[in-house]
């Protein structure tokens, strides 16, 4: 059988491969001798002209000389070495399907792949949604909208998707908000699942990356997306939760302006890194994800912008004492104790339904 998924693997951000290298290793798994290739994302300009652009933006600070300019300029060359980190990881593990080769079955997912709110570098097109010309049989896997709604597109949206929609032969999303979106514009049953670095085993892969990887003593992450933690008062409660209890803050994947100390790893060894940091502070979906499967302390902050689908995460996961709306409750936060075990035993039973899933749709 030959079997391509289409993913955000072209993206520059960990959760995005990890999920995207976990679903094919987890087909791989269940189907040995299948033929397990990524379908690369195709720009449509027809589509993308009748896109609303709407985008989120996160404040940036552009001066050029503060009191973080030497933290800045520090982080300016790591983020290119990560950058560098996350092509090697691409061209080693993403091999791409041909254009021209017919496939028995397309994955769409997981991760943001319903989002046509955001402005990607490859816009909105109906490819994501079902539009896919080169396999017989199209599935969803964990898909998610981000923060889009239905009464955010425009007519022309709505009935673009639609079409698309109609080539889906079945629907797994990761949370309430796509489930939501998928049925208004379908009416059809659509199963929950949980994201692919969930429930793929990387336990191979991670000591493979320890093995030579030297970490900071008391290593307290930070992970979140470039600069959105900006507020000088959370900076100031960041900081002080961290001198408290002796940890040094550290940031990986993105780098924050008042941190100087900038993990450049390979999304294995990020993996690696979460299981032993002393504790992780993020307000990021995967984020979230590798600490509570891979740590068990951690603090997650609910914003506006990602209340949709972490706060959907955290209730499938029943890790809501490590919810925090604030940065001063980072204490409260550090005195709960391992939800490790916990998590992923919840992990374990949904693994199950997503063999289940697969085991049906793949024939």
């Amino acid at each position: 059988m030959k079997i391509e998924i289409l993913s955000m693997q072209d993206v520059f951000n960990f959760g995005s491969l990890l999920q995207a290298y976990g679903l094919k290793k987890t087909i791989e798994e269940l189907m040995p001798d299948a033929i397990v290739r990524y379908l690369p994302i195709k720009p449509n300009s027809e589509d993308n002209a009748v896109a609303d652009k709407s985008v989120a933006h996160f404040e940036k600070d552009e001066k050029k000389f503060d009191k973080y300019f030497l933290h800045r300029f520090i982080n300016k060359y790591a983020n290119k070495k990560q950058n560098s980190k996350f092509i090697e990881f691409q061209k080693t593990n993403f091999i791409a399907s041909p254009e021209d080769e017919i496939f028995d079955l397309c994955i769409i997912g997981s991760d943001e792949v319903f989002n046509c709110s955001n402005a990607d570098s490859w816009g909105f097109t109906t490819q994501l949604f079902g539009n896919v010309e080169n396999a017989e049989k199209v599935i969803t896997y964990a898909a998610s909208c981000g923060f889009a709604t239905v009464d955010l597109l425009n007519s022309e949206m709505k009935s673009k998707i639609a079409k698309a929609f109609t080539k889906v032969s079945s629907f797994s999303v990761r949370d309430i908000g796509t489930q939501k979106f998928v049925s208004e514009m379908t009416g059809k049953p659509i199963e929950f699942h949980l994201d692919p670095v969930l429930i793929t085993n990387f336990d191979v892969e991670i000591e493979n990356a320890g093995k030579h990887l030297q970490l900071p003593e008391n290593l307290c992450i930070v992970y979140s997306y470039h600069n959105r933690i900006c507020d000088e008062i959370e900076i100031k409660q960041i900081k002080q939760f961290a001198q408290n209890h002796g940890m040094k803050l550290a940031t990986i994947g993105a780098s924050q302006k008042w941190i100087s100390n900038m993990l450049v790893l390979n999304p294995f060894e990020v993996l690696y890194a979460f299981s032993k940091a002393k504790f992780v502070i993020t307000d990021t979906f995967h984020g979230t994800i590798f600490a509570s499967k891979y740590n068990g302390r951690f603090a997650t902050l609910l914003r506006k912008s990602n209340n949709n689908k972490l706060s959907d995460l955290v209730k499938r996961l029943s890790i809501e004492e490590h919810v925090i709306s604030d940065f001063s409750e980072l204490e409260n936060a550090y005195g709960k104790a391992s939800s490790k075990e916990r998590v992923n035993k919840i992990i374990e039973n949904e693994r199950i339904r997503t063999i289940n899933y697969f085991k049906e749709n793949l024939v």
